[in-house]
């Protein structure tokens, strides 16, 4: 399993898209991997936050 943490929330945005677009163009198993949306930059190295 692989996780991709990225600014911004989990939703579907460009940023998410361009990812995925990525991993299927070096055909990698997108079902291996899960993204998480940390929010602002500020909380990548929050020991309490939980990723959403």
């Amino acid at each position: 399993m692989v996780a991709i943490l990225h600014e911004g929330n989990a939703k579907k945005t460009a940023d998410n898209k361009l990812l995925k677009l990525l991993i299927e163009k070096l055909e990698l198993n997108i079902k291996e991997i899960r993204f998480f949306g940390l929010g602002s930059k500020s909380n990548f190295f929050k020991e309490d936050n939980r990723c959403v």
